[in-house]
C-alpha cells in the first residue's frame, strides 16, 4: 500500500470518527489528512504530505473558528438568546400586596 492510500483511509476514518463526536475537528484533520493523500498521489515526499496535511488542517481550524465564533469567548457556550436584550420589569411595592411597612422604611 502506498502513502497515498494509507492517508486517504486514515482521512476517512477521522471523517466518520467525527461523524460520532459532532466537534468539527476530526472533520477538519480528515480533510487535512485527504490533502496529504491528494499529495502523495502526485508522488512528492513524506514530509511535504505531512506539511501539506497538517497546514491545510490547522488553516481550517482557524478559518471555522473566525467564521462561526460569535460573541465574546466567555458567551460562546450560552444558547440563552435574551442575554443583553431590554426587558420590562413589573416590581410590586410592599404597598401594593397590602402588608405592613418593612422597618426603617419611610411612608
Amino acid at each position: 500500500m502506498g502513502n497515498d492510500v494509507l492517508w486517504l483511509i486514515s482521512g476517512l476514518a477521522l471523517i466518520v470518527a467525527e461523524l460520532t463526536t459532532g466537534t468539527f475537528y476530526l472533520l477538519m484533520l480528515g480533510v487535512g489528512a485527504l490533502a496529504g493523500s491528494a499529495v502523495a498521489f502526485y508522488g512528492l515526499g513524506f514530509a511535504v504530505q505531512s506539511i501539506v496535511a497538517g497546514s491545510v488542517s490547522v488553516i481550517m481550524v482557524f478559518l471555522f473558528k473566525h467564521k462561526f465564533a460569535k460573541g465574546k469567548p466567555e458567551q460562546q457556550g450560552e444558547n440563552n438568546i435574551d442575554v443583553g436584550q431590554p426587558g420590562l420589569t413589573r416590581r410590586r411595592g410592599w404597598r401594593e400586596l397590602n402588608i405592613a411597612a418593612p422597618v426603617g422604611t419611610r411612608k
